[in-house]
C-alpha cells in the first residue's frame, strides 16, 4: 500500500468513525491479606530486613510505603520480625518521633547483610508472575480503541492524509504489528512516534516481578511515565476507605502509566530482547519487549542493526503470532510472558530485500511512505516557516519546486522544507538579522543543502 504520509486533505464526505471504548482507569486491587500478595511470607520478611538495613529506622507506615503494601500487612511482617528478635523498638531514642519506630537488632543486621549479599533488591514488593500475566492480558483486552478523531489529533502537528490515517488506524486496532518503509526523510519515524505518543490511554506496570524465586525489575523511568493522581483518583481512594465493600484501593506495587513508547534503533541487539542478569546484585532486568507491554515498541532503522535481519525477525515470529514470549532466567528456568506490545518496524529498505514472504505474512499491515506531492510540499514549507517565525510566501515555495525539483527531477522529501528553512534561519542568525524568505536566501540554502546529497 503506497501512501503519501505528508498531505493535507480537504474532505467533504463524512468519515467512518471507530468509536473509542470508555472504561475505568486501570487499577490492580489492593491485597486484602498476606495470601493476596502472592509472595511467600518468609520472602516478605527477608525484603523487610533488607529494607531496614538500607533505610535504618522505620515506622510501620514507612515500611508499608517502601514495600508498597497495606499497613496491616506491614504490621504483620514487623510483628513477625520482632518475635524473631530481628527487630526492636527504638522510639525512646528519638524524642521528636511522633510514631513508633523500629530498627534491626544485631542479629537482624547480620541476617539482613547476608540476604543483601545474595540479592540486593529493595523497593516495592514484587508481583508474582502469574498475577502479572493475568493483569496485563486483562488490561490489554480493556484497551481503549483508537478512533479516527484520536489519530487525527495525534497527527495534528504533521501533514498527513486521510488514506494514511485510514490504514494506520486498523493496524493499531489489530494490536500486533505495522511495517513502515520508504525513502529516508518522509516521516516514517515521526509517524511511528506519533502513533506511540498520541493514541493516549493508560496501563499498569509492576515495579518488579517474582518468577520462580527470581526478581525481575520492570519499571524504567526512562520508558514509563507515571500518571499523577488527580481529584478523581483521590476520590476513589477516599471512597475505598469509607466504603470498602463498594470500592478498593489500588495495589501500590503497580504504577499507573501512560502507554509506553520504547524506541530501539541501529544499536539493537538480540541480547537486549532477553533477560539480563547481574551477578553483583542478583537481580534480572526486563528486556525491551517486556517494558513495552501495553504500549508501542518501535524498531527504527530496521535492517541497519549489527545483527542479521533474519535473526532479529526469527526472534519475533512466535511473539507476533502467538501473543506470548519465552524468557530464560539465570537459573536456567524458562518463563512465559504476555507479548502485548504493538510492534512497528520502520526502514528505508524494501521489505522483500530484508525478509522472506513467510515473515511478511505475519506482519498484519505494511505501508509505504511516498514522497510528498507539490501541494503537500507547499503546506509543509508553510508550517515550517510559521514555526520559525518567517513570513511564508507561496511564490517562493513554487520557485523552490520549479528550480530544485522539476528541472532537476530530484525527488521531494518531507524533511526538505524543514532543513531548508533551518539553513535560512542559521544564516540570518550568523548575520545578526531577522530571517527572510527570498529567492536569494533559498538559493543559498538549497545550493549547500543539495550539494551534500549529490
Amino acid at each position: 500500500m503506497l501512501l503519501q504520509a505528508s498531505s493535507l486533505l480537504d474532505r467533504e464526505d463524512p468519515l467512518p468513525s471507530i468509536s473509542p471504548l470508555t472504561g475505568q482507569r486501570p487499577r490492580a486491587p489492593e491485597p486484602e491479606s498476606v495470601e493476596d500478595v502472592g509472595i511467600d511470607f518468609e520472602r516478605l520478611a527477608d525484603l523487610a530486613l533488607k529494607t531496614f538495613l538500607v533505610a535504618g529506622r522505620l515506622s510501620v507506615g514507612d515500611l508499608a510505603d517502601r514495600m508498597a503494601l497495606p499497613a496491616f500487612i506491614a504490621q504483620e511482617i514487623l510483628d513477625h520480625l520482632r518475635r524473631s528478635k530481628l527487630l526492636d523498638s527504638v522510639a525512646g531514642l528519638d524524642p521528636h518521633a511522633r510514631v513508633q519506630q523500629y530498627a534491626l537488632t544485631e542479629t537482624g543486621s547480620d541476617k539482613a547483610y547476608a540476604l543483601l549479599q545474595r540479592n540486593r533488591y529493595t523497593g516495592p514488593t514484587p508481583v508474582p508472575l502469574a498475577t502479572y500475566c493475568d493483569i496485563i492480558r486483562r488490561t490489554a483486552r480493556q484497551t481503549t480503541h483508537v478512533s479516527y478523531a484520536t489519530l487525527e489529533k495525534a497527527f495534528s502537528n504533521l501533514v498527513v492524509s486521510r488514506d494514511l490515517i485510514m490504514h494506520v488506524g486498523p493496524a493499531i486496532e489489530s494490536g500486533r504489528s505495522l511495517f513502515l518503509y520508504g525513502a529516508p526523510g518522509n516521516g516514517k519515524t515521526t509517524i511511528a512516534e506519533a502513533i506511540g505518543n498520541g493514541c493516549g490511554g493508560e496501563t499498569l506496570v509492576p515495579y518488579a516481578i517474582e518468577a520462580k524465586g527470581e526478581i525481575i525489575r520492570v519499571f524504567d523511568a526512562a520508558v514509563h511515565q507515571i500518571v499523577p493522581d488527580d481529584d478523581e483518583a483521590d476520590a476513589d481512594d477516599l471512597l475505598a476507605m469509607l466504603l470498602p465493600n463498594r470500592a478498593q484501593r489500588g495495589d501500590r506495587r503497580w504504577a499507573r502509566i501512560r502507554r509506553p513508547l520504547l524506541v530501539a534503533g541501529g544499536e539493537l541487539t538480540l541480547d537486549q530482547l532477553e533477560l539480563s542478569y547481574s551477578p553483583s546484585t542478583g537481580v534480572h532486568q526486563a528486556p525491551y519487549q517486556l517494558k513495552a507491554n501495553g504500549g508501542t515498541f518501535l524498531i527504527d532503522d530496521f535492517g541497519r542493526q549489527r545483527i542479521r535481519p533474519d535473526d532479529l525477525l526469527n526472534r519475533w515470529i512466535v511473539p507476533l503470532e502467538k501473543g506470548y514470549d519465552y524468557l530464560h532466567l539465570a537459573s536456567g528456568d524458562v518463563i512465559e510472558i504476555p507479548f502485548e506490545a504493538f510492534v512497528i518496524f520502520s526502514t528505508n529498505l524494501k521489505p522483500r530485500d530484508l525478509v522472506d514472504e513467510a515473515f511478511l505474512r505475519r506482519i498484519q499491515y505494511t505501508i509505504e511512505m511516498a514522497d510528498p506531492s507539490p501541494e503537500q510540499f507547499r503546506e509543509i514549507f508553510r508550517r515550517c516557516c510559521v514555526a520559525r517565525g518567517l513570513h511564508y510566501d507561496d511564490s517562493i515555495a513554487g520557485y523552490v519546486i520549479d528550480r530544485y525539483y522539476r528541472s532537476t527531477r530530484r525527488p521531494m522529501r518531507s524533511c526538505h522544507p524543514r532543513d531548508i528553512v533551518k539553513r535560512i534561519c542559521d544564516l540570518a542568525s550568523f548575520q545578526e538579522r531577522e530571517p527572510v524568505l527570498t529567492r536569494e536566501t533559498v538559493d543559498w540554502a538549497c545550493d549547500g543543502y543539495f550539494r551534500l546529497q549529490e
